[in-house]
């Protein structure tokens, strides 16, 4: 697998730290943040193959992250990490947000799922 590099954005930091200690024992590169402005700042310094990013944040929710870090890195993936029941609608925000690679509801009992999201960016590039 070719090394990817994964911006992590959750404000719990136990989600956070399980997430990248699984994304770093597969190969990858991690930088985590808590917060949106945090996140992008990130953004402005490294490049990302893909974003997970939790929903439901304090100050600014994660679809405005998504709507500026667009603007910054327009190639980037997203995998929505969420607790939220409303985003179980995985078609249609696929639809809304096309570079929306997945929608994982909380807890992922088996995260090989990300690792899968992975393998098919993998394969379109």
């Amino acid at each position: 697998m070719v090394q990817s590099s994964i911006l992590i954005l959750d404000d719990e930091p136990r989600i956070r730290e399980t997430l990248a200690d699984y994304f770093i024992d597969i190969g990858c590169l991690v930088t985590t943040a808590n917060r949106t402005a945090e996140a992008l700042r990130a953004l402005h310094e490294h490049r990302f193959t893909l974003a997970i990013v939790d929903v439901r944040l304090p100050g600014s929710d994660g679809f405005v992250f998504i709507g500026n870090a667009r603007l910054v890195q327009p190639q980037l993936h997203y995998i929505i990490h969420t607790g939220s029941q409303e985003c179980l609608a995985e078609g249609g925000m696929q639809q809304k947000y096309g570079d929306v690679e997945a929608v994982f509801i909380k807890p992922v009992t088996d995260m090989n799922r990300f690792q899968e999201v992975l393998k098919r960016l993998q394969g379109k590039s």
